[in-house]
């Protein structure tokens, strides 16, 4: 089950153009989340000199700081800027990290950013809550889905698979 996650994942970054070519093994500064600047002199140069991103409990982290842009929580801390190339990343980086005791954790992750950068945030705060409870969560449980903020790279990315599903 684990090979042919990682084989979509994989498959899906090759269809939409992700790729770590330059050898990044960081995104992140200060333990969790990465200026606008930075992430942007990542994407145009491949070079980072940034924690590294491979430690899990950073993956799990940014996972719930980017959801924090879709879902409905009386309390939100922290926010990451939820791109595709975020979530392409997220992609990369969970498949290929040797930081997952188990799969479990592994699986879990990429079922969720896969789905996203499908464009599908229909249970992205089920997967907020998730990531949440992981982290030790306590105040800010999500309680819906703001259909509003999901980013229009997400909407067309929806729209283009139904397109090809329809086909």
């Amino acid at each position: 089950m684990m090979r042919k996650v990682v084989i979509v994942a994989l498959a899906l970054l090759l269809i939409t153009g992700c790729s770590k070519s330059k050898g990044i093994d960081a995104v992140l500064n200060d333990g969790y989340e990465m200026s606008n600047e930075a992430f942007n002199h990542w994407l145009e140069t491949g070079e980072a000199d940034l924690k590294d991103f491979r430690d899990k409990p950073t993956i799990w982290q940014a996972i719930h700081q980017m959801s924090h842009h879709v879902i409905e929580a009386r309390e939100k801390w922290g926010y990451q800027p939820l791109t595709e190339e975020r979530v392409n990343y997220l992609i990369v980086e969970i498949a290929e990290s040797t930081k997952f005791e188990t799969d479990f954790g592994r699986e879990q992750l990429l079922d969720i950013v896969i789905r996203w950068k499908e464009g599908d945030f229909s249970r992205a705060d089920h997967d907020h809550n998730t990531v949440w409870n992981n982290l030790g969560g306590t105040i800010g449980r999500a309680s819906g889905v703001h259909e509003d903020r999901i980013p229009a790279w997400a909407i067309a990315n929806q729209e283009a698979k139904l397109v090809i599903n329809l086909d």
